[in-house]
């Protein structure tokens, strides 16, 4: 397998919300099955998208997708704090599989 560069939402919510950002690895074998194991925290839900269907995920609950799902970001209308900074979730489109945990670290303590 190959672990290739991290792409998704990660410097473009950093810049537009002050976050941590979100990356997504992309693993491809060539020539061969090959097989990946992934640790999720909490409980690990799987949906299945048909072609068009959307779901709106939390960015730190997304655990895995299909290449088939579209991703992008979401701008929900709710305002919170002082700095009135929008929540932004991933809006993923089918046809695929999402992975979504349960749980999640959302802040480190130091």
């Amino acid at each position: 397998m190959q672990n290739r560069a991290p792409t998704g939402l990660g410097a473009w919510q950093d810049a537009h919300t002050g976050g941590n950002g979100m990356y997504i690895d992309r693993f491809v074998t060539t020539g061969y099955p090959g097989m990946l194991l992934l640790h999720g925290n909490g409980d690990v839900l799987e949906r299945t998208l048909r072609p068009g269907e959307k779901i709106l995920v939390e960015p730190g609950g997304l655990l895995y997708k299909d290449s088939t799902v579209q991703m992008q970001a979401a701008q929900m209308p709710l305002k919170t704090g002082m700095m009135r900074h929008g929540m932004y979730l991933a809006e993923m489109t089918g046809p695929g599989r999402v992975g979504i945990q349960s749980m999640y670290v959302h802040h480190h303590a130091d």
